[in-house]
């Protein structure tokens, strides 16, 4: 079981860092650098979270003779979890602009995953399905993916409490809608 290590000193909330966070006053660059110093480890551990997940997300996985990115699969699956989606909503919910998820659909149309239909009260706007093909993949990945993510957890559970994992993903989920206010540049 993960323990927090050692001292007091020797902690991310150790006395300096609350002090720190605790101080309104303006802060200079010799203040910064101590703040640095202070966050190093962590800041790094959590680059080096992103960039394996991004990196996991770019993989190229193969179900039957089909091959994508983890992340084009995660779109096919939303494809298919909602049929009649159009391109603006993948966009939004996947954090891309149109033309990106566009192009992403033009593949998997190109590959006979994905059908467009035109809109009936908007004959600008095409409805996305998934094909049998698409669908059957997309179920495939959803499977698997499952799996992982069951084993996954359980690995962490291994090593970490239940309170510790809740704790993480509210953690995760408050910098996700920090992240997301930063990117609209509306205050938080």
């Amino acid at each position: 079981m993960y323990k927090l290590g050692g001292n007091m000193e020797d902690r991310l909330f150790n006395h300096k860092m609350i002090e720190y966070l605790d101080n309104d006053k303006d802060i200079d660059i010799f203040d910064a650098e101590d703040f640095f110093e202070l966050t190093r480890k962590e800041t790094e551990d959590l680059f080096k979270f992103v960039i394996l997940f991004y990196n996991d997300l770019h993989f190229q996985i193969t179900h039957d003779e089909i091959t994508l990115s983890n992340f084009e699969f995660y779109i096919l699956t939303y494809i298919n979890d909602n049929p009649g989606t159009v391109i603006t909503d993948i966009a939004k919910t996947w954090y891309r602009t149109t033309s990106s998820a566009s192009q992403m659909v033009s593949k998997f149309v190109s590959m006979d995953l994905v059908i467009r239909e035109r809109n009936k009260k908007d004959g600008k706007v095409y409805n996305l399905y998934t094909t049998d093909l698409g669908s059957q993949i997309a179920e495939k990945h959803k499977k698997t993916h499952i799996e992982d993510a069951r084993l996954a957890m359980k690995a962490v559970l291994e090593e970490v409490s239940y309170e510790d994992v809740e704790i993480f993903f509210k953690v995760l989920d408050f910098f996700s809608c920090f992240m997301e206010n930063v990117e609209s540049n509306e205050k938080f």
